[in-house]
């Protein structure tokens, strides 16, 4: 029988990968979360996403602004996207 984890995985807003032996490391920074409500069958998607350094969460017809990274990071996120940020 299939079954839905709930488990809770952390996920950070932004992430420095180190690159081979140097000291060097890209930083890559959040910027949509899609997730998953519903069973492992059947179920509705929504999304936060982060514009103009605000998030935003998008369900259908409803918009609401988040106040804090906390309400971002929630068991039901489904997919990550981050973007590679340009180097000044």
């Amino acid at each position: 029988m299939l079954m839905k984890i709930h488990t809770l995985v952390n996920f950070a807003e932004m992430l420095e990968i180190p690159v081979g032996d140097e000291q060097v490391s890209i930083t890559y920074d959040l910027y949509a979360v899609n997730y998953q409500l519903g069973g492992i069958d059947s179920g509705h998607y929504v999304s936060s996403v982060k514009i103009d350094q605000e998030w935003v969460f998008f369900d259908d017809t409803i918009i609401q602004a988040i106040t804090s990274f906390d309400e971002v990071v929630k068991s039901n996120a489904y997919c990550l996207f981050y973007r590679r940020r340009r180097e000044s």
